[in-house]
């Protein structure tokens, strides 16, 4: 999905001329998902590896795919990945979230 997602983008910013162009309305999230025939948190998690990489900027109004992004459609060469969370930071960010929300969180720790 991540070579995919790369490779929509460059499709989607590419000019007649060749050159790379912002893409604009700039598309949610939700969207290039749909186009990608994935989910948007996998989308959500890409984009931001992207633009850690340097590969994309995002503003208010659209997204700027830079050159570099032609380095994560290289065969065999991926973004780095977020580590994941151990479970107990992940337990006090949801217990964090349902508190902000004023509910209960979603389960207690052992």
């Amino acid at each position: 999905a991540e070579y995919r997602l790369a490779h929509l983008l460059v499709e989607i910013a590419t000019t007649d001329d060749g050159t790379l162009a912002p893409i604009r309305p700039r598309l949610t999230h939700d969207r290039l998902a749909d186009l990608l025939g994935s989910t948007r948190p996998r989308v959500t998690v890409f984009m931001n590896q992207f633009k850690e990489n340097g590969y994309i900027t995002e503003s208010g109004d659209a997204i700027v795919v830079h050159r570099a992004i032609f380095a994560a459609l290289e065969p065999g060469r991926a973004t780095r990945r977020a580590p994941r969370p151990k479970r107990d930071n992940l337990m006090q960010i949801l217990d964090a979230i349902a508190a902000d929300r004023g509910g209960n969180p979603p389960r207690k720790q052992p």
